[in-house]
C-alpha cells in the first residue's frame, strides 16, 4: 500500500526530472496579476543571489525562529539569525509583509500559495506548493537558483494555462 508520503516523493522525483505540465493545474491554483507579480520579484531575487550564498535551505519552513536551531543548517549567520527557504526570503525580495504574521499568512495573500491540503494526497496544497516551495526540494535542488526558476517555469504555465486572472 502507498502512503501519502511516498506518492508525494514520487511526485518531487518526478517534477525533478521532467517539470511541471499544465495538465496539473485546478482551479485552486489560479493567481492574480498583483501575487503573479510578487512571484516574479522573488523568482528574479532568487535567480540572482551568488552560487555560493548559505543562507538558503528548503528543508524546513520555521514558523519561529527558536523552533529550530539554525545554526544546524550554515556555519555563518545572517546578523538577524535566519535561514530561509523560498518563501522566507519574500519580504528581501521586496514582497509585502505585516509583523507578527505567519509565513503562511503571507504567502497567501501575496503570492497566492493555497495552504488547505486539497484532494487525497494530504501533503499537496496545490500545484504552486508542490512544484515551487516544498521543503522536499532539499533533497533534488536546494539552491535558490533552482528555486527561482521553478518559480518563473510556474509563471510562464499558469499565464500560458489562463491561471493568472
Amino acid at each position: 500500500m502507498t502512503n501519502d508520503f511516498t506518492m508525494h516523493h514520487r511526485m518531487m522525483l518526478r517534477y525533478h526530472k521532467e517539470g511541471l505540465t499544465l495538465e496539473e493545474f485546478r482551479d485552486i491554483d489560479a493567481i492574480t496579476e498583483y501575487q503573479a507579480g510578487n512571484l516574479e520579484k522573488l523568482a528574479d531575487y532568487l535567480l540572482a543571489l551568488p552560487e555560493d550564498y548559505d543562507k538558503f535551505n528548503m528543508s524546513y519552513l520555521m514558523f519561529y525562529l527558536d523552533e529550530m536551531n539554525a545554526r544546524d543548517f550554515v556555519e555563518e549567520l545572517p546578523e538577524c539569525g535566519a535561514v530561509a527557504c523560498a518563501l522566507g526570503h519574500a519580504p528581501a525580495a521586496g514582497v509585502p509583509y505585516k509583523k507578527d504574521e505567519y509565513w503562511t499568512q503571507m504567502g497567501q495573500r501575496e503570492l497566492g500559495l493555497n495552504m488547505d491540503p486539497v484532494g487525497q494526497n494530504s501533503y499537496s496544497m496545490g500545484v504552486m506548493w508542490d512544484y515551487c516551495f516544498t521543503g522536499s526540494w532539499h533533497e533534488f535542488d536546494n539552491t535558490p537558483q533552482g528555486a527561482g526558476q521553478r518559480i518563473k517555469n510556474f509563471l510562464l504555465l499558469a499565464r500560458e494555462g489562463g491561471f493568472v486572472r
